[in-house]
């Protein structure tokens, strides 16, 4: 659990490869606390082993609008794996944002988002990539998956939506030049 929060606190200022299994649930509770890969040379791999991250009250990080945090996991540069377990999105927009040039997998998870105007993935950049397989999204009043340009590609990932709020509670939308490849699931 520690060696989680350590690289949640310090990744901002490591580059290369780094790889961290948790063996415990986390709890995001203070403000800023959210996981963001931000050097182009980082290539971060982090395998959740069955656990849970949970986001609720994840707030306040840099004056995003309506106090909440941008995501869970925030990626402006570089490469990052997440694997084998669930992100509870809780108070924050989602899950997984990709901002730039980067690359990010999302393998065997169970991502879950019930914020409205949230979703929970969303790719900002053209050169963004996210690539989700054997993977569930469930949303409620939020959004499963948005390329706002960048692409999205998902193989087997069932998308479960229910409630409505707005535009954004949609399970996949492409927009700005965006592409989202569905190759298999429902």
């Amino acid at each position: 659990k520690e060696a989680l929060l350590d690289v949640f606190n310090t990744l901002k200022d490591k580059g290369g490869v780094q790889s961290v299994v948790v063996s415990d649930d986390i709890n995001l509770s203070k403000t800023g606390e959210i996981f963001k890969v931000t050097k182009a040379d980082a290539d971060v791999t982090v395998d959740l082993a069955g656990s849970t991250v949970n986001c609720a009250g994840a707030i306040d990080i840099d004056g995003y609008e309506y106090g909440k945090a941008d995501r869970a996991f925030t990626v402006d540069a570089g490469k990052l794996v997440v694997a084998n377990g669930t992100v509870n999105a809780g108070d924050t927009y989602g899950t997984i944002k990709a901002n730039g040039d980067v690359q990010v997998t999302v393998d065997n998870m169970t991502l879950v988002n019930s914020v409205k105007n949230g979703l929970n993935l969303k790719t900002t950049n053209a050169k963004a990539v996210i690539e989700v397989s054997d993977t569930t999204i469930n949303a409620t009043t939020g959004g499963g998956c948005e390329a706002a340009s960048g692409t999205i590609t998902l193989k087997n990932v069932t998308i479960n939506q229910t409630g409505y709020y707005d535009h954004c509670s949609t399970c996949v939308a492409a927009s700005y030049g965006g592409t989202v490849k569905i190759m298999s699931g429902s």
